[in-house]
């Protein structure tokens, strides 16, 4: 099973829970960034 990341499309048109999920969401794409950053630089 794959799953994709996105951007919100209208970041003032949320509901509450996705509101709320938000940092959550943000906490992991970061982690992932900074995984795909280190291993660009192994080459």
């Amino acid at each position: 099973m794959f799953t994709i990341l996105v951007d919100p499309i209208d970041e003032k048109k949320e509901y509450w829970y996705t509101a709320w999920k938000r940092p959550i969401e943000n906490k992991i794409k970061n982690k992932y960034k900074t995984k795909e950053e280190k291993k660009k630089n192994v080459y």
